[in-house]
């Protein structure tokens, strides 16, 4: 058993390294998020919309309901798992300067879908 465990060290310090580079090489695309609104729809085909003002996301809306999401910060191209008192969460990326693809859920009723916004030209 403990020669088989061994075994897969290589494996995974492999895996570990492929990961790495790629990262280095998608985190080498610099992407300056679009200041506005965005809209889109999810994997169910529902209404998904959020503005973006201040570095900052605010009202991320599902099918017209406000999730009331406090202020959602992001590092380089993504925001990382944020979720407000009532459940929703949301995480996420900038695919490009105007283009956001991520994933919503509600924990207290289970539901979830990703979701892919574009900016929307005011």
């Amino acid at each position: 058993m403990r020669r088989s465990a061994l075994a897969l060290i290589p494996a995974a310090a492999a895996a570990a390294a492929l990961t790495s580079a790629s990262l280095a090489v998608a985190g080498s695309t610099h992407i300056t998020p679009y200041q506005g609104h965005y809209s889109g729809h999810d994997s169910h085909g529902h209404s998904v919309s959020m503005d973006m003002h201040s570095h900052k996301i605010v009202h991320f809306e599902v099918s017209h309901v406000s999730t009331n999401f406090p202020e959602v910060h992001f590092s380089g191209h993504q925001f990382h798992h944020t979720c407000n008192s009532h459940g929703w969460c949301i995480r996420g990326e900038w695919k490009s300067n105007h283009q956001v693809h991520g994933t919503w859920n509600n924990s207290h009723t289970g539901k979830q879908g990703t979701f892919t916004v574009n900016a929307v030209a005011s």
